[in-house]
């Protein structure tokens, strides 16, 4: 709704809590590649409003479902 407009940024932390603590199974690639597009975009509008602490956290969630994504990009390669 309106809050979402509002602030983008806690629709991206609630997406990214869907997000499997182990790995990101639950998404196709393409999403979670979509999903981390936004995230760093957003990241650096905010980073550009001087709004610091919250791209920090946008940063480290980034790094943490890259790094996610990652070794399951791994996994899958290493299954071929």
């Amino acid at each position: 709704g309106e809050e979402a407009i509002r602030d983008p940024f806690k629709i991206l932390l609630e997406y990214g809590e869907m997000l499997p603590k182990e790995g990101v199974k639950s998404l196709p690639d393409y999403k979670v590649m979509a999903f981390l597009r936004v995230l760093q975009d957003y990241r650096k509008k905010l980073e550009e409003e001087e709004r610091y602490l919250e791209s920090k956290q946008a940063k480290v969630k980034f790094k943490k479902i890259a790094k996610i994504e990652l070794k399951r990009q791994m996994r899958k390669m290493q299954q071929r």
